[in-house]
């Protein structure tokens, strides 16, 4: 059903504007309410004006000129007008036509001002869209890919410095290697949808947290990125939620044995070699065991200290 769109004019207004824009309204889909077109021979006033015109009307035009702001007619259909906009049943359109002082009610509405009355097609486009509410605003798009991703934060990190940091996990646990090159770790991320100068942003950001450690090239560029003891701590309380038995596991063959090895405690217990190097190096920073590691990776574990006991115990 098309929209009725009551236009309040002076009638000196008719015929230099009123009519043929009216017109171009009914063209465009709406039922323009004009009083030549609506008012017949016995019709009663106020009660077509009020009851029918303005009533009934989506959208309220006031066609302001040097001799409309004058007419007491027009400030009473405007008055009905603004209660109608208040009550929150009409739309108000000032249309401003001739260089004139726009009336109080109307200064704190967006008007649209016709400057040449022979050519307005752009004003008349902006008319249109108000009375359909349609917007030229862009519609929004999907968000990046990674933010579906990167559901979980992790500590006080955002959702883009998660993800680099779950990625970056993901490789080193899937390639079974402490440390992962930038170009890996970049292509990772690249095909999630995020670009080389944020993973180099969070990389950063990564560092000065303590949560891994970086090799760089002469001109500063990040080569490989290995992740400290913390780090690790961190990611695993986030996503490994079998970290905590497989510390206490780790720390029980260490005391059965006085010493251990990581891949053999690895093969015994059937988790990975680095989850169980990143775990001796927390006893060993914890002073509850001395750690060797070799150039192979391997980590070997002697002086086991009682107080590992604690670490037993806390699985009860």
């Amino acid at each position: 059903m098309a929209p009725i769109v009551f236009v309040s004019h002076a009638s000196d207004d008719k015929e230099r504007f009123v009519l043929d824009f009216a017109e171009m309204l009914r063209k465009n889909g709406v039922d323009a309410w004009v009083d030549k077109w609506e008012m017949n021979p016995g019709d009663k006033l106020i009660e077509k004006i009020f009851d029918h015109g303005i009533a009934n009307a989506k959208a309220f035009i006031a066609v302001i000129s040097k001799i409309s702001i004058n007419k007491p007619w027009v400030r009473e259909e405007l008055d009905a007008a603004l209660v109608r906009r208040i009550e929150g049943n009409t739309k108000l359109i000032p249309v401003v036509i001739d260089d004139c002082e726009v009336p109080l009610v109307l200064r704190s509405t967006i008007w649209v001002k016709i400057k040449d009355l022979s050519n307005y097609d752009k004003e008349f486009q902006q008319i249109l869209a108000a009375i359909f509410d349609h917007s030229e605003k862009p519609p929004i798009g999907p968000a990046p890919s990674y933010v579906a991703v990167a559901s979980t934060t992790i500590g006080n990190l955002s959702l883009t410095e998660s993800l680099v940091f779950k990625t970056m996990f993901e490789a080193i646990l899937a390639s079974n290697r402490r440390l992962i090159q930038i170009s890996e770790l970049e292509n990772r991320l690249e095909a999630l949808g995020v670009n080389k100068s944020i993973v180099q942003e969070c990389l950063a950001i990564l560092t000065v947290d303590k949560l891994i450690e970086t090799k760089r090239l002469e001109n500063g560029y990040i080569f490989s990125i290995k992740p400290t003891t913390k780090g690790f701590e961190q990611y695993a309380d986030a996503y490994l939620p079998e970290y905590k038995n497989a510390r206490i596991d780790v720390a029980a063959m260490l005391i059965n044995s006085g010493r251990g090895v990581s891949h053999e405690i690895a093969q015994a217990l059937d988790i990975s070699p680095i989850i169980v190097h990143y775990i001796m190096e927390e006893f060993a920073e914890k002073k509850l065991l001395l750690l060797k590691t070799m150039e192979s990776g391997v980590a070997i574990a002697m002086n086991i200290s009682p107080a590992m006991k604690r670490v037993v115990e806390s699985r009860n």
